[in-house]
């Protein structure tokens, strides 16, 4: 005697199974790469452009806020040169800045490195560097 007894099938089950497995893998892939992380913050400053003409001596440096906040006091520097000094200034998420000024003393060919700083939060700096060689 075959019993009258209903149920799913073995293929609603393994659909139902599958589903359940997809929405669990993605809710925790979402909480370990940040996928509901709407909050997070992230400061990045990235150098776009930099040059040197030693014969004139101008400084060029382009700098994005490449981050999610707002960047304050961003100042770019020469490592050990102390007559190129250009105004701060703040930007905004996907800003491009750019900062120029005239310096005294550089030599074509010489590397220099630029490092660039600012703040977000008050407090919490931040900085990039890159090194460029000076061009005629």
């Amino acid at each position: 005697m075959l019993s009258d007894r209903r149920g799913l099938s073995t293929a609603i089950v393994t659909l139902i199974i599958t589903v359940v497995g997809i929405a669990v893998a993605l809710l925790v892939a979402g909480f370990a790469f940040g996928l509901f992380g709407a909050g997070s913050t992230v400061a990045q400053l990235s150098i776009e452009k930099a040059e040197i003409s030693s014969s004139t001596g101008a400084v060029l440096v382009q700098v994005k806020d490449s981050g999610n906040v707002k960047l304050s006091g961003v100042s770019p520097t020469l490592v050990g040169v102390v007559s190129w000094v250009p105004a701060s200034a703040d930007l905004d998420p996907g800003q491009v800045v750019t900062f120029t000024a005239t310096g005294s003393g550089f030599t074509a060919g010489t590397s220099y490195t630029v490092v660039v700083r600012g703040t977000y939060k008050a407090a919490d700096d931040i900085a990039a560097q890159f090194t460029i060689i000076a061009g005629p």
